[in-house]
């Protein structure tokens, strides 16, 4: 699952760092569909992505991320203010997208 909330803090739960096989340090760089606003995508690895982290003094193999604009723009596609939580697809889309699974929201916080 991949958590937003709007200060525009971005959390990566264990099961998805291990799913995408992240490390600290790894790079994230989202995109929202330009014909359906509330679709969006993650792509890894990528020059110029935000950096990937540990929560200080954390033991999970969660990471996390500071995005505030990406969150808020998220967000807002889909008339919250958050948090809010999805899961995000287990294959790429055009071999390096992955698919956040936002079809299922229903308005509900997190």
């Amino acid at each position: 699952m991949i958590s937003f909330n709007k200060t525009g803090v971005i959390t990566l739960n264990a099961k998805l760092v291990a799913q995408l096989n992240l490390n600290p340090g790894d790079t994230l760089i989202f995109h929202q569909d330009e014909a359906r606003k509330k679709d969006w995508y993650i792509e890894k690895n990528v020059l110029n992505g935000m950096t990937l982290r540990r929560y200080k003094g954390s033991k999970s193999m969660s990471l996390i991320m500071n995005a505030s604009m990406v969150s808020k723009e998220l967000l807002s596609s889909l008339n919250t203010e958050g948090p809010i939580k999805f899961p995000v697809a287990n294959q790429t889309t055009e071999g390096k997208y992955y698919a956040i699974l936002t079809a299922g929201f229903n308005g509900a916080k997190v």
